[in-house]
């Protein structure tokens, strides 16, 4: 119930402040987002929603999982897997059949 009043809310463009604040408590919730996101894309309205998203969910700095959160933390995820990288080709250095491995987790980190 409560992912089809979120999907709803996305799909809109324009929201009152009452619809604003029942957004951002839906965005904050645990919901079946496969749920939603098939609700998006099967109503074709995926980028209405992200616009939406954008506007008044993102923007908003007392969101606790706001989008711009996530960014410092996946800037040290991706250097703590530099260095993790750099460990291990240096140990397979040696070794033919190590780098064939190591070029696999390269090409693999950038899918």
């Amino acid at each position: 119930m409560k992912e089809k009043r979120l999907v709803t809310l996305l799909a809109k463009y324009y929201l009152s402040k009452d619809e604003e604040n029942e957004l951002n408590n839906l965005m904050a919730e645990y919901l079946n987002w496969g749920e939603v996101l098939g609700h998006l894309m099967m109503n074709r309205v995926m980028e209405i929603a992200w616009a939406t998203i954008e506007k008044f969910h993102l923007n908003n700095e007392e969101n606790t999982n706001s989008y711009i959160k996530f960014i410092p933390i996946n800037i040290q995820k991706a250097v703590s897997y530099g260095h993790t990288f750099a460990n291990v080709f240096e140990e397979y250095k040696m070794c033919s059949h190590g780098i064939a491995v190591l070029n696999g987790m390269l090409l693999a980190s950038f899918v």
